[in-house]
């Protein structure tokens, strides 16, 4: 965590760092005699050793510390309305890495990462609560009724006490996601439902 934090994005930098006195001190170990720290090979096998339960579990952990400290930020002020924002971002790869596919609407190989992100009644201040690893040529709408499906319970229990409603908003091409809306003609149009909290 020490190498990021200092720029070191790669493993590869592993096998430089391992006996670099100022990363031992961030240990609390001695900068002279302390074996070397972890290298390359270890920090890939920790890298690859996350599995699909890990992940689930890291983005219930973000969404859970996300909505916990806007609680406490928010304090008792009755918040109107909560906006919840999907947006897939284009990341370009570089290299052969797995799901990284040709994008023509970006016209390069990359991820199509969605983001979430909350935002309470007027406040220009976005929140990222969650973000799903999403292959080059994903659908704008992929993933997002699963995400939706976690995120609303949590901010419906955390919140309700601040006195919101939810209102939903989510394009037309995603029919199931509100039953009860209001639809306009375009194809681009969007649907809005409010519910009480």
């Amino acid at each position: 965590m020490f190498g990021l934090a200092c720029g070191y994005a790669d493993t590869n930098d592993a096998r430089r760092l391992r006996e670099d006195p100022i990363q031992k001190l961030l240990l609390g170990r001695d900068p002279v005699a302390a074996l070397g720290l972890a290298d390359q090979s270890t920090l890939s096998r920790f890298e690859n050793s996350v599995g699909r339960g890990d992940l689930y579990r890291m983005g219930s952990e973000l969404m859970d510390v996300v909505i916990e400290g806007n609680r406490g930020r928010l304090g008792s002020r009755r918040v109107k309305w909560i906006t919840i924002d999907l947006d897939p971002t284009e990341d370009a790869t570089h290299g052969q890495q797995q799901l990284a596919l040709f994008n023509g609407h970006y016209d390069t190989w990359c991820y199509l990462p969605l983001l979430a992100f909350v935002t309470f009644d007027d406040e220009p201040e976005q929140h990222l609560v969650a973000a799903i690893l999403r292959g080059g040529r994903a659908a704008a709408s992929a993933g997002a009724l699963p995400l939706l499906r976690r995120l609303l319970p949590r901010l419906r229990v955390r919140l309700r006490a601040l006195g919101c409603a939810f209102v939903s908003t989510v394009a037309s091409r995603v029919p199931r996601c509100s039953s009860s809306s209001t639809r306009n003609d375009s194809s681009t149009s969007s649907r809005s439902a409010e519910t009480p909290c």
